[in-house]
């Protein structure tokens, strides 16, 4: 794949994160600014709709838990702490893939994700990746198994962790896909071109 779409195609990854980490500090802020936002009655039913549908959509992600979340003015967010430090760790994710522009087979991407070498084993790779991944799941299970209840700074941190990783992997695995994809459309349309 050509670094030009790779490129516009990381940039379209960065701006869907920053639009989507962003809107978890902007719908608590709107909400509590409620329930006059513009002079028109029908325009505060569409912001206040909007804002309903971004905490329906973070319902899918999060358990919401109030005890597990950031208030901003006094109104929950949308997504609980260890889920806002996965969003923000997908969002660093994103703007290493638009500075760094990964490219090459899927594990040379990811190596480039934790700035390794390309000569750097698959071994390195592993144990990096299991080194953000790993905080997470075990404090997951420590809290399933255990009286253990981490703190706010425990979940935060892990999930920025593992939200790096989980977007590294993300953004990696739909570039590599992209040129098969192509390959795929390109062949379509030479059998077509040929049976006419």
């Amino acid at each position: 794949m050509r670094r030009d779409k790779l490129k516009l195609l990381y940039f379209v990854f960065f701006f869907i994160s920053f639009i989507f980490l962003l809107l978890q500090f902007i719908i608590p802020m709107a909400i509590a600014s409620s329930p006059i936002f513009f002079a028109d009655l029908k325009l505060n039913l569409i912001v206040l709709q909007f804002c309903d549908w971004v905490y329906s959509f973070g319902s899918l992600i999060c358990h919401q838990r109030a005890d597990r979340s950031f208030f901003i003015c006094e109104v929950q967010m949308p997504i609980c702490i260890r889920c806002l430090g996965m969003t923000i760790g997908i969002f660093l994710s994103s703007i290493i893939s638009v500075i760094v522009i990964p490219s090459g087979k899927l594990a040379d991407k990811l190596k480039q994700f934790y700035f390794l070498d390309e000569k750097s084993s698959c071994i390195k790779l592993s144990l990096i990746i299991f080194l953000f991944m790993f905080p997470m799941i075990i404090d997951g299970f420590f809290q399933i198994l255990f009286s253990y209840n981490s703190i706010e700074i425990t979940r935060f941190i892990t999930g920025l962790l593992f939200g790096y990783f989980e977007g590294s992997l993300f953004i990696s695995i739909i570039s590599s896909f992209i040129p098969l994809i192509n390959n795929l459309f390109y062949y379509r349309a030479f059998r077509k071109k040929r049976e006419s």
